[in-house]
């Protein structure tokens, strides 16, 4: 006797609704988002493992390498798709279930089974028959069909598109990425994104006011010197002019060799007995050398002349590019202006992101006056005249070569586009005119005048490589690449900090100051941070990703922890009066402003990255992060005195102020979102006090009196006054980012 039949076990249906379709009962048609949540305008999610219509779609179409020789086949140019028909308007216009169903799957085991082999090699099949027909078909039916064809792939921009200008990957600006996480930020799935939410607040309006004040600024000094461009009446008195040229031969002639001091003190002696016979040539040698001193000035008169300085660089480029008498500039006194005009630019703030253009026309001019060769190809040259030509040689390199980690473009030139010499380590009182006898360097450990450009200059091959390397166009250097330069680049670092160690507690009257010991430091680890920062940023998931970690952090830290005085202790920013390296943080402009902010976001990507990694020890570890966060806290205070002072450009206050937000935030256990939203909005508002306080102290612009037929349409400086959509995290100076990189 037959046993009873069993009656067939039920198949449990699939899910294929949203999660809000199947929450309130109702039909769903299966696309992302699906039209009930689109009129509800809630969030349409899917459960794991389940795909939208629309994305199965899209699956289904597109378009993959095919391996192997393609087969020719015959297509009928009918547009009826009958059983069986391959036309390109039945594969475009057919349901993915009929695909299914033809190949004898059941639409319910659709998601079941979407990943199988079978499924796998069917879609393959067909994807390659889709290829196929577009490949061979007539001209005239490829042209009317809508099938997507295969897209070549997108090239890698190694860098950084912002506005008008492009940064390569020694620039700071392709690390603006690490702070997606906070434009993405949401407090919960019905919250906007932290950079919607801050376009409903105030901050978008205050910030438009700070950039017109910015501009009003920049536009009132250039006014008042067109209308005034005699620089003979913006001298200042003698005793003022001695200070600042002080200043100059104590702080930025030491690293930038230009002058022979004793032969321009006897110039200047001269130019004060007869100011009249002064050439013009000298006499803006000397002004640009006071707007350099400027910078370290410490008297109440200190904003008017700032603002006298920067019509003296306007005066100097004008004089530089009169077109007339352009072949006469091409001299040593020619080149001195120009090196003076790129220190000035930035010292005083004109256009101090740029100067890395003006920096290919004075390379240039040096070598078609034969600067590149050394002097001793020219045995008529005087060893004095020949050592000024390798100063200014040395001098030349050392601004392309830092200017060209601004832009971060690969250097204009390499070491074996010239062969002049070190200058010898000698100090100026040792040679002059009547010197005649060949010159005899002293020891290394004897410290003179030229010890710091001869201590650049042994690095400068190596730093020129690591920008050739960072900045190449095609390919991202390799691990082995970056770990070879970053040795080598190491060791230079500590070699030059226990030289002039050394040299600080020799008993000698001549040392080196604080200021010397930490720009030069500087000038060389800024090179070790732009070489690891490309790894520092990556997945650590390869430990030798948290090497290069671990040396950007140092190499942040360090840099903005020198100490600024030979008790190695660090001024605070409420003391005055400041001493020089002080004076150098507040109000210099260009380079250092870059070193701050690479630095800061550095340091800033270490913190979130720690609370992410310590997820369940945040309380824990709190004391350990905190040097961090000082260092972060102080670099942003230094941003907003900055601000007060000298700088116009509050981006980097508001960005790292939501930045501290969001790690206080995470560290507390609140909300993030709210901790950054917090953050920026108190930035907002001290910066646009920041600015008005130092606007109303100026003379408004309506009683500066213009040249008949001036106009105010000066070219771009740089800045964008337009508010864009993504205003803050879509680029630092308010315009379009395009980052590949990140």
């Amino acid at each position: 006797m037959s046993e009873p039949k069993k009656p067939a076990r039920a198949r449990r249906r699939p899910v294929v609704s949203c999660e809000e379709c199947r929450r309130r009962k109702v039909k769903c048609d299966r696309t992302h988002p699906c039209n009930h949540c689109r009129q509800l305008k809630a969030q349409c999610h899917y459960s794991e493992g389940i795909a939208p219509l629309n994305r199965q779609l899209t699956l289904l179409t597109s378009p993959r390498d095919i391996v192997g020789p393609p087969t020719p086949i015959s297509v009928a140019p009918s547009s009826s798709s009958s059983h069986g028909d391959l036309s390109i308007a039945g594969l475009r216009n057919e349901r993915p279930q009929h695909r299914v169903q033809r190949s004898g799957i059941s639409p319910n085991t659709q998601e079941e089974t979407e990943d199988s082999p079978k499924m796998r090699a069917l879609l393959a099949k067909v994807q390659g028959l889709e290829q196929l027909l577009l490949k061979y078909m007539p001209e005239g039916v490829r042209e009317n069909s809508t099938l997507p064809l295969p897209k070549e792939p997108r090239a890698q921009l190694r860098g950084t598109l912002s506005k008008t200008r492009f940064f390569g990957q020694s620039h700071w600006m392709n690390l603006i990425g690490i702070f997606d996480s906070i434009a993405n930020m949401r407090d919960n799935l019905s919250t906007p994104s932290f950079n919607n939410a801050i376009m409903m607040t105030n901050v978008p309006t205050l910030l438009n006011k700070c950039k017109a004040m910015a501009k009003l600024s920049k536009l009132r000094i250039y006014a008042e010197w067109l209308a005034n461009p005699d620089i003979q009446a913006s001298i200042p008195s003698a005793e003022t002019c001695d200070i600042l040229l002080d200043a100059y031969f104590r702080t930025s002639e030491s690293a930038f060799r230009i002058f022979h001091i004793p032969t321009f003190r006897k110039e200047y002696n001269q130019y004060r007995h007869q100011p009249l016979l002064a050439s013009d040539s000298f006499v803006l040698k000397m002004l640009l050398a006071m707007a350099v001193g400027v910078m370290f000035y410490q008297e109440t008169d200190f904003d008017k002349l700032r603002a006298q300085a920067k019509k003296w660089v306007y005066a100097a480029q004008s004089w530089l590019s009169e077109i007339p008498y352009e072949k006469s500039r091409l001299n040593i006194a020619g080149l001195q202006i120009h090196c003076l005009l790129l220190l000035a630019r930035q010292s005083v703030g004109v256009v101090d992101d740029q100067v890395w253009i003006s920096t290919g026309s004075l390379v240039r001019r040096a070598i078609s006056m034969g600067l590149h060769r050394d002097p001793k190809y020219f045995p008529n040259m005087s060893p004095l005249q020949a050592e000024i030509r390798r100063r200014l040689w040395a001098t030349i390199v050392e601004l392309n070569t830092q200017y060209s980690v601004e832009s971060g473009t690969r250097p204009l030139i390499s070491v074996d586009d010239f062969d002049t010499e070190a200058p010898a380590n000698i100090n100026d009182d040792d040679i002059d005119e009547n010197t005649n006898l060949s010159l005899v360097s002293k020891p290394s450990h004897v410290f003179t005048q030229t010890s710091v450009q001869i201590i650049l200059l042994e690095s400068l091959k190596t730093r020129i490589e690591i920008l050739q390397v960072c900045n190449r166009l095609s390919t991202e250097p390799s691990y082995q690449e970056v770990s070879r330069l970053g040795e080598i680049m190491t060791k230079e670092c500590r070699a030059s900090s226990s030289l002039t160690r050394k040299l600080q507690s020799s008993k000698s009257d001549l040392r080196p100051t604080q200021l010397q010991c930490n720009i030069l430091d500087m000038y060389l680890r800024r090179f070790v941070l732009i070489l690891y920062s490309t790894f520092a940023t990556k997945s650590q998931d390869d430990p030798r990703h948290y090497f290069s970690r671990k040396v950007a952090l140092d190499s942040s830290v360090t840099m903005l922890s020198y100490p600024s005085n030979e008790s190695n202790h660090k001024q605070s920013l409420k003391d005055s009066p400041y001493d020089d390296y002080t004076c150098l943080k507040i109000r210099s402009g260009g380079f250092f402003e870059s070193v701050i902010t690479h630095g800061m976001i550095i340091i800033f990507f270490e913190l979130v990255t720690q609370l992410k990694e310590q997820d369940s020890f945040i309380e824990q570890n709190k004391e350990l992060r905190q040097p961090l966060k000082n260092t972060l806290r102080d670099a942003r205070d230094l941003i907003a005195v900055r601000i007060s002072v000298a700088e116009n450009n509050v981006k980097g206050h508001l960005l790292f102020s939501a930045a501290l937000g969001q790690i206080e935030a995470m560290e507390s256990g609140i909300s993030p979102y709210q901790g950054a939203k917090d953050g920026i909005q108190r930035s907002a508002e001290m910066c646009f006090g920041l600015l008005a306080d130092k606007e109303a102290a100026l003379t408004p612009i309506d009683e500066v009196t213009l040249q008949d037929g001036m106009a105010f349409d000066m070219q771009d400086w740089g800045m964008d006054f337009v508010m864009p959509d993504a205003w803050l995290f879509s680029g630092w100076d308010g315009g379009l980012v395009e980052n590949q990189t990140l």
